[in-house]
């Protein structure tokens, strides 16, 4: 069985216990002993890697701004990693980058909330890790949204 609940795809297997057709048709089943669910994402999102400088108006975490990479980008955030870190969950960030859209490139600075934050260290990383972050968008303006929606629309087919 597969069903949609609110923000969330959900998977099951199951019998049928009974079956009734009066008055209407319906079925009985068995209680799952196993139950997979999903979150579906807000927007689309699509594969990057835009070098992006990362500030904050909080004097945390070292000298600002810092350096980082947009790995995916959607219309309402993105996934970046970095080598140091950008701050703990629900800090805020200025995330300045470019885009191309249209055959026209623009430095954009997005507000943004860390929603989520890993440390990767796997060998391949090297010693120090790096700093993967989650970030959603706050407060854009029309022109950013529209900036951001050409991006992904030319680039989610490729």
């Amino acid at each position: 069985v597969r069903l949609l609940v609110g923000k969330q795809v959900c998977a099951f297997e199951t019998r049928v216990a009974y079956r009734s057709i009066q008055p209407y048709s319906y079925y009985h089943l068995v209680y799952p002993e196993e139950i997979t669910a999903l979150q579906i994402r807000n927007s689309e999102r699509v594969t990057t890697n835009i070098e992006a400088e990362i500030d904050s108006d909080f004097d945390i975490f070292g000298e600002w701004p810092k350096p980082a990479y947009i790995d995916n980008l959607s219309k309402t955030g993105a996934r970046m990693s970095s080598p140091q870190s950008l701050g703990e969950k629900g800090h805020e960030l200025l995330v300045s980058f470019e885009l191309s859209a249209s055959g026209v490139t623009k430095r954009i600075c997005l507000p943004s909330i860390i929603r989520n934050i890993e440390l990767n260290t796997d060998e391949e990383v090297g010693e120090e890790g790096r700093y993967i972050v989650g970030i959603q968008f706050v407060n854009l303006t029309d022109e950013y949204v529209l900036t951001l929606s050409s991006y992904i629309y030319e680039n989610e087919r490729r």
